[in-house]
């Protein structure tokens, strides 16, 4: 039992090393390659004749489930695309099942008669969730490319002037991705924090990956693609719960390239409630680890180099830091006996200062992803981020032992608000368990343990009691007031 206990106390140290080392490597690429590329895409996009003499024909699919507060203001930003009529073509597809087909109709109907060629697709059954959306969508058009928004999205007019172009900028360029902005980053302290992540991920992992550090994906919307690479790659599979990424690896391996700009910025809504972030990050947690266990065995057979590959394999685990830090959550009380050693061992200390070198990667992406977006108070937004990863950590851990060990499953949306007041969600009890079982913990190191390990015990409870403690004063009158 002793051995067992040290293995996995070793395992999960090991992962959240490698995932702030990972860190910390992504941002030393971005700030130095990132300027260079993006300069280089301006260059490609001011010398294409794509979107200025030269007007290739576009799909844009609009995939739509439930959205009954955004699906006309998302048809009425397609239509306001500045791209000729006769070189455009747009689909809703409308797997709904509530009040949202009348409404998307309607808007439909509103933007044919402006000239627009556009389609209210249904089908009978929701076989392969978005992903099966999108595939019957490209049976219905032969255009060269195809673009995808989310229902919560807002396209600027000149989206496909502008990503159309870097098409150009290198040999068999599958994709562009756009940057996701925020609608109502401001709207509370839960859409603050998640602002701060995103903003992280885009101007640090994205364009670390684009300028030459890994493998780009596509992020399932804000992003125009080649038809003849998603043929290539197999096309759209509903295997996964991340259909996109899924995609984008298969295009990868097949040697095709990703582009993504930072300055093509698409604004988009944050889920107002932690409910709705809980339920979209299950799903990009046991997506991405199922992504990995499909793919995992074909990028490395592939011609890729070494590093790709490396960055590739620590790209689609990411979501493994969760499972690890609970993990180490869990071990420390269970192992009180093991923990009077540590104090004692002078080999541990160079560990521990690796440890905390290591910690200190994710906290410094953040703070440089808050400076690019121009956002002020990059130290408040950074430990709000912070908290918010750790607080929701138990949540995706369990995501990641579905996404190990059972099918997938059904494909649960992540809810828009719009136009409409954000709802109150249910009482959060993962958060609250944990935010319990970590403070006792702490409690219970005290009087053995270094003091790193109780700290790190307290810093896994600040989490989610900010989580729980968010949920009471915030959510919770939202419920009443509902």
């Amino acid at each position: 039992m002793s051995y067992l206990w040290w293995t996995l106390y070793g395992l999960a140290t090991a992962c959240l090393v490698a995932y702030g080392l990972h860190a910390a490597y992504l941002l030393s690429q971005a700030r130095r390659r990132g300027p260079s590329y993006v300069a280089a895409l301006e260059r490609c996009r001011a010398r294409s004749s794509l979107g200025r003499r030269h007007f290739p024909r576009v799909l844009v699919q609009l995939p739509v489930f439930d959205e009954p507060r955004v699906v006309a203001r998302l048809v009425e930003a397609v239509a306001a695309l500045d791209w000729p009529r006769d070189a455009l073509e747009v689909q809703v597809l409308d797997d709904s099942v509530d009040g949202t087909p009348a409404l998307a109709r309607a808007a439909v109907e509103r933007a044919a008669a402006q000239g627009l060629a556009i389609e209210h697709v249904r089908r009978a059954e929701r076989v392969g969730f978005k992903a099966g959306a999108l595939a019957r969508g490209l049976e219905l058009s032969n255009a060269p490319f195809v673009a995808v928004f989310d229902a919560d999205f807002v396209p600027p007019a000149d989206f496909l002037r502008r990503a159309l172009p870097l098409f150009e900028s290198a040999p068999r360029v599958a994709c562009v991705q756009g940057r996701w902005e925020h609608l109502n980053r401001r709207q509370n302290l839960l859409t603050r924090a998640q602002g701060v992540a995103v903003d992280a991920h885009f101007f640090v992992q994205q364009l670390a990956r684009a300028a030459g550090a890994g493998l780009v994906n596509f992020n399932g919307s804000a992003g125009v693609w080649r038809r003849a690479a998603i043929e290539d790659a197999g096309g759209w599979s509903s295997g996964t719960l991340t259909e996109d990424l899924d995609l984008s690896f298969r295009a990868h391996i097949g040697g095709w390239r990703f582009v993504f700009d930072p300055t093509l910025a698409v604004p988009a809504e944050l889920p107002p409630t932690l409910g709705a972030y809980k339920s979209q990050q299950r799903r990009w947690a046991c997506g991405s680890i199922q992504c990995l266990r499909r793919l995992l065995l074909p990028l490395w057979q592939s011609r890729m180099s070494l590093r790709a590959k490396l960055e590739a394999t620590m790209h689609l685990g990411g979501y493994a830091v969760c499972l690890a830090m609970v993990t180490l959550a869990v071990l420390l009380p269970l192992g009180f006996g093991h923990l009077a050693l540590l104090r004692h061992a002078p080999a541990a200390w160079p560990l521990w200062a690796v440890v905390g070198v290591a910690a200190l990667g994710p906290l410094r992406v953040a703070m440089h992803g808050q400076r690019a977006a121009q956002h002020r108070g990059s130290l408040r937004g950074t430990a709000a981020a912070a908290l918010l990863g750790l607080g929701v950590s138990a949540n995706n851990a369990l995501a990641v032992l579905r996404g190990l060990l059972w099918p997938i499953r059904e494909f649960v949306r992540t809810p828009k608000q719009g136009r409409g007041g954000a709802k109150g969600g249910p009482l959060p009890n993962t958060e609250i368990g944990f935010a319990l079982f970590t403070a006792g913990a702490a409690a219970v190191l005290a009087f053995e343990a270094p003091v790193s390990l109780v700290a790190y015990a307290l810093f896994c409870s600040s989490g989610s009691w900010m989580l729980t403690l968010y949920w009471w004063t915030w959510e919770r009158r939202l419920e009443r007031l509902s």
